[in-house]
């Protein structure tokens, strides 16, 4: 994703973002290694990364793959940050990790027969020739 802010440009993976936070007019982006800052709106932020990102309340959007588990009293991330989840947003919350999970499953699952074909050496069975019954005796 790029973004700018401090009067530079930045090019960061979506994968490394765990969160962002919106603070003061300003957004904090938390990556696994530091913290960038942009004027770029949470909003607008969250929109470009869909559907790995979400908002979870005003101030707070979470990556998607980096939830830990969550409940209404909020979100921990692989990294045991602790994000808090808004009654408003915990349905739409809910919903783009269940969608998430199920694209990831779907995803396997997909990996796992294209593996398994693929060991099997899986090719179209081959038209076997009709036999010649013409030399079979009457009765």
């Amino acid at each position: 994703m790029n973004f700018s802010g401090n009067s530079r440009n930045y090019q960061v993976l979506c994968s490394d973002i765990l969160y962002l936070e919106r603070n003061l007019r300003q957004t904090i982006i938390y990556t696994s290694t530091g913290t960038y800052t942009t004027k770029e709106k949470l909003t607008v932020l969250t929109e470009r990364m869909k559907p790995d990102f979400c908002l979870c309340h005003n101030s707070f959007a979470v990556n998607l793959h980096a939830v830990r588990t969550y409940s209404h009293k909020g979100i921990i991330l692989s990294d045991n940050t602790k994000i808090p989840v808004s009654r408003s947003y915990y349905q739409q919350f809910k919903d783009a990790f269940a969608f998430m999970m199920l694209a990831k499953k779907y995803e396997e699952a997909e990996t796992y027969t294209a593996s398994v074909l693929s060991r099997i050496n899986c090719r179209p069975q081959e038209k076997q020739p009709e036999e010649d019954c013409s030399h079979e005796k009457e009765h």
